[in-house]
């Protein structure tokens, strides 16, 4: 379709060039989207897509284009002058026919000259000037419907990447800890698993905001064409890892989880084994479901806003179909050359990055930031990727969970005063679009998540953190973690509920703290704003602050006391990257009992991690003395502790009933916090003390599940029951020590 610029903008984008707002130079070394944003500084979106178009249609030949490309991603680390002054050399080398294979040698021999910082060999330039050979031919090779070169030429594309950096090898310390570590943490079924989980509910709130946003259920493309697409993404796929449904062009880079991963090319047996983690841990279990919910996303939005915007045109029917079809097979191609295609790409790109938690926001530019700043100060130790894993999808999940708790309609109005409306009338849609989807972010996800939560009684919730110890207790004996609730007998870890984390968390605060409208709201806030902080950094500044308080007011002083925990959790983060994850998930699913770990013995951690060796752990039992029993198999590899078998019993219920009441009998450990048990344990050794604590404890549970179901309990009010059952603990632990001969120490 032939495009041709109004004059009056000919002439505003000639000023803007004139007083060197832009240059070409500077536009030829921008990507797609940034010379977008500089164009449409000057013009509407639309037009600033076909002007782009016509730009990218000018741009040198595909063989000078992958030398440029070669030359800036191999020296990463140069100035922009630098940089600027390759591309003019490469320049004035295509100009003057310079860049056969024996000119290339020369151009490339050259940047050794001028220390570029890369050893380039005569024979490695000869593999090169091949290899884009190569890569040419496949390019040039007739295109398929959409518009796509054979699938030879994105595996053609990878070889070459691969053997580009080869040439420049990462150090085998940054491979280690970037890439085999991170990768190692990883390494089970239950991580691609909450991706997906997480995924899905994104896409199915998502799917509902297209529909309303375009006022239609579905669009007119043509199903066998949508499944030729989704079948010829795969294979693309599969050939060099090449994912077209977000690829802005066909310079884009392989990214995982929208992270760019070390690449590990080059000789040597560290490189072979961060070759098989970026295989086999990021690009398939971590990478390919993250592809495939965008290809399925990038085609249904494509289907839907291509058919709006024909039918805002008045087109119908078959002709309708005829042009629908035309703009999805030329919008499925990263060098789409319509307009309609191009603003097309554009908007279902971004629904695809959106769809899948991979899109620019401002918290997570924030995350990766902090985590840059931890790899830099730590050079080739990346601490901020041991520390932070990935950071991209867990920041966006944070920051979309807080739009659907209402922070959207703030955002949403924000947009509103900065013009989205004239920007509309001005011929860009985006900043309205941007605003009525975060007001219906907020509604939607407020009405999904108090939908839900009506269906979750209150005792079913528990928050990121018991507030006390004998909510612990009672915690760890009905067999929950924090920042659960509790579904069809089982606890279910709010990871698996997205972006609704957030607005359910505070409405089940709301329900729980809220005794009246503005308690409720304060409580509701602070629901939110708590599942928010998960975001990456931020968690790890509040687990230390954890620590730090969860020692006694005797040890706030002692800096051996912190040291200790802080060693024991080094060492327990070296080893979360050597044994792959795994290896505790079956460990777990071996064994048919909770094992006691000590959280200050970095030997238990080990063995709980390493199947059979688990099993000399000793069995974890709860405040009354019954042992914990494990997860099935199943469970245990596929869900780790985010799933986990709820326990109920009369005790356990009255215990929650009461809880709930504010009336929670005291349900500390005495080995824990009784100094005259701890004295016990000297007196008559370990064997005898452990004697004596089953003793305890199976006392202690008969005697209140005795007490509980007497008629004078039942006639009792909350808090005296509450005091009943604490005079129990206190008769049963003197039983146990008068039974064990526990001798008063003498005051000196």
């Amino acid at each position: 379709m032939a495009f041709c610029l109004p004059k009056h903008l000919a002439l505003k984008l000639r000023k803007a060039a004139e007083k060197k707002e832009f240059d070409i130079q500077g536009l030829y070394g921008m990507t797609s989207l940034e010379r977008r944003a500089v164009f449409q500084k000057y013009v509407n979106q639309p037009t600033a897509v076909a002007i782009n178009a016509g730009f990218e249609g000018a741009i040198v030949s595909s063989r000078k284009n992958a030398i440029a490309k070669w030359v800036q991603d191999t020296f990463l680390g140069e100035s922009a002058k630098k940089k600027t002054t390759v591309f003019q050399r490469i320049a004035k080398l295509a100009d003057a026919g310079l860049l056969t294979p024996a000119g290339e040698e020369q151009f490339l021999n050259d940047l050794v000259a001028v220390k570029l910082g890369v050893s380039v060999t005569a024979e490695e330039a000869r593999e090169i000037a091949r290899r884009s050979d190569i890569l040419e031919e496949e390019f040039n090779k007739p295109r398929d419907k959409f518009g796509l070169p054979p699938v030879s030429y994105f595996k053609a594309r990878k070889e070459m990447e691969d053997y580009l950096k080869s040439l420049n090898p990462t150090h085998g310390l940054k491979i280690g800890t970037s890439v085999i570590a991170r990768g190692t943490m990883l390494f089970s079924l239950k991580s691609p698993i909450t991706n997906i989980i997480g995924n899905s509910v994104q896409a199915i709130e998502q799917s509902f905001e297209r529909r309303i946003m375009s006022r239609m259920y579905q669009g007119v493309v043509s199903k066998a064409l949508i499944k030729e697409y989704l079948k010829k993404s795969d294979e693309i796929y599969n050939a060099g890892h090449f994912d077209l449904s977000r690829a802005e062009g066909y310079e884009a880079k392989p990214r995982v989880l929208g992270e760019m991963i070390t690449h590990s090319q080059g000789k040597g047996v560290i490189r072979k084994v961060g070759r098989f983690y970026e295989d086999i841990i990021f690009n398939q279990t971590q990478g390919r479901p993250d592809v495939i919910f965008a290809r399925h996303i990038f085609v249904d939005a494509v289907n839907l806003f291509a058919t709006k915007l024909l039918k805002d045109q008045g087109l119908k029917g078959d002709e309708l179909k005829q042009k629908a079809n035309e703009i999805f097979m030329d919008a499925s191609s990263p060098s789409a050359t319509t307009p309609e295609g191009l603003l097309v790409r554009e908007q279902a790109i971004a629904e695809a990055l959106f769809g899948t938690f991979q899109n620019d926001s401002i918290v997570s530019e924030v995350s990766l930031g902090v985590r840059e700043l931890i790899n830099k100060a730590s050079g080739d130790l990346m601490l901020g990727d041991q520390i932070m894993p990935f950071v991209k999808t867990k920041a966006n999940v944070a920051a979309m969970s807080l739009d659907a708790a209402g922070f959207g309609f703030i955002r949403g109005t924000a947009g509103l005063l900065k013009g989205a409306i004239k920007e509309f009338h001005d011929g860009n849609p985006a900043p309205l679009r941007g605003v009525l989807r975060a007001y219906l972010r907020a509604g939607m996800g407020i009405l999904a998540a108090f939908l839900l939560s009506m269906l979750i009684p209150i005792d079913d919730f528990v928050g990121l953190y018991p507030t006390n110890k004998s909510e612990q207790e009672l915690l760890k004996a009905k067999k929950g973690n924090g920042n659960m609730v509790r579904i069809g007998g089982r606890w279910i870890s709010l990871d698996y509920f997205g972006f609704l984390g957030a607005p359910l968390v505070g409405l089940l605060y709301a329900r729980k703290y809220g005794k009246n409208m503005p308690e409720s709201m304060l409580a509701y806030a602070t629901g939110a704003f708590i599942q928010f902080s998960t975001i990456p950094g931020v968690t790890e500044s509040r687990d230390m602050v954890s620590l730090i308080l969860s020692l006694r007011p005797d040890q706030l002083d002692s800096v051996s006391t912190i040291a200790q925990k802080q060693f024991v959790g080094l060492l327990d983060g070296i080893r979360a990257r050597i044994v792959p994850g795994f290896s505790g998930d079956l460990a777990k699913a071996l064994d048919d009992t909770e094992r006691e770990v000590d959280p200050n013995s970095i030997t238990d951690k080990i063995k709980a991690t390493i199947p059979f060796l688990r099993n000399t752990l000793p069995a974890k039992k709860d405040v009354f003395g019954t042992v914990i029993k494990g997860e099935p198999w199943w469970t245990a590899v596929l869900f780790g502790a985010r799933v986990q078998t709820a326990r109920q019993n009369r005790v356990i219920n009255e215990m929650t009933r009461l809880n709930e009441a504010g009336q929670l009998p005291t349900l500390t450990r005495p080995d824990l916090t009784s100094s005259r048990v701890k004295a016990l344990k000297e007196q008559i050794g370990v064997v005898k003390y452990a004697l004596a604590l089953d003793y305890f404890r199976t006392k202690y549970y008969a005697d209140i599940d005795r007490m509980i179901q007497t008629g004078t309990y039942k006639r009792l009010g909350d808090e005296d029951k509450k005091n009943a059952l604490d005079k129990i603990k206190d008769d049963d632990l003197d039983a146990m020590l008068l039974r064990y001969h526990y001798k008063k120490p003498k005051v000196k």
